[in-house]
């Protein structure tokens, strides 16, 4: 089964606990892709959830290879 590659945008509070379910919980779920304009959360998402591609832009995120 292909692995399916999703992106998450918003990572406050809840944002944080769905990414963290998505990039460790779901089998054939891989967590490419976050979206925030908070730097925070942008090293959030890299440094602990190990997520490829970080975007401030909603539309360029979409626009990724997600799918």
């Amino acid at each position: 089964m292909k692995e399916l590659k999703v992106g998450i945008a918003g990572l406050g509070r809840l944002g944080r606990v769905h990414a963290q379910n998505l990039a460790y919980q779901i089998p054939g779920v891989k967590l490419s892709a976050a979206c925030t304009f908070v730097e925070e959360e942008l090293t959030f998402a890299k440094k602990d959830l190990g997520v490829s591609e970080v975007y401030t832009d909603f539309d360029q995120m979409i626009a990724s290879d997600l799918d």
